[in-house]
């Protein structure tokens, strides 16, 4: 049986929990109810009338709830506002929604939600999407840190699909939530899309670079051979020490 000193033993001990702290977690929520403490737009601001505001934004979205928060697309042709939405098999939206955005256009145009001046941990909303399109892919929601690098990203098609055939209003709550309030934006795309009561927590005021990214799980591995081979390497040398 191999006895290590007592120092070798702490080294090992620490090394392996820094090595566990740079792990993120992150998940795909399904709810609304996964985020704690929420702060919630439902667009209502936006539903004064039937109609639709057609335009790429941005537009301020975060007045009601007293946030510096924007709406913005790649694509003229998108709409907030109040207005009929078809979404093809998954059915209509319309004025019985309250007011809403929607993203008029299919891949590789992108619907985004920014949260200036704060970052959160948790972000999602209640949304839809079109189908039994040949010009729709793989429907995806992702997470943006400040710098707009992709911190999370996530196929709901083979994830988390959302089937409402001939509905009025349907759809299901999709979101990210991660330990660290990091979150800068939320994007959903490659899909005519549609979205209501944008939902968010753990915000942080202090916005900041973000940190080196991750190490890749087989930088990870390497790190892990590595102090293997430094553990059996100042064993044997104790070993011999003691010979």
């Amino acid at each position: 049986m191999m006895m290590f000193s007592s120092d070798l033993r702490i080294f090992v001990i620490s090394a392996w929990l820094l090595l566990l702290s740079t792990v993120s977690h992150a998940d795909l929520i399904t709810t609304a109810t996964d985020i704690t403490n929420p702060t919630v737009i439902d667009f209502r601001q936006f539903a004064q009338s039937e109609d639709f505001i057609f335009t790429a934004g941005p537009v301020q979205i975060g007045g009601l709830v007293g946030e510096n928060i924007q709406w913005s697309t790649t694509n003229a042709l998108s709409v907030i506002g109040n207005g009929r939405h078809g979404l093809t098999a998954n059915g209509v939206w319309n004025s019985g929604r309250n007011g809403y955005t929607a993203l008029n256009a299919g891949p590789p145009n992108t619907m985004r939600y920014d949260f200036i001046g704060f970052t959160v941990s948790n972000v999602g909303g209640f949304l839809n999407y079109g189908t039994n399109s040949a010009r729709n892919v793989a429907p995806i929601i992702e997470a943006l840190d400040i710098n707009d690098i992709v911190l999370e990203s996530y196929n709901l098609e083979l994830l988390a699909p959302i089937v409402t055939p001939s509905s009025f209003n349907e759809g299901a709550f999709r979101g990210i939530s991660r330990l660290s309030s990091d979150i800068a934006a939320f994007r959903v795309g490659n899909n005519n899309f549609v979205l209501d009561d944008l939902t968010f927590s753990g915000i942080s005021r202090t916005v900041t670079a973000p940190p080196d990214p991750i190490p890749e799980p087989s930088t990870m591995l390497l790190f892990g051979t590595g102090l293997l081979v430094m553990m059996l390497y100042v064993w044997r040398r104790e070993r011999l020490q003691q010979s």
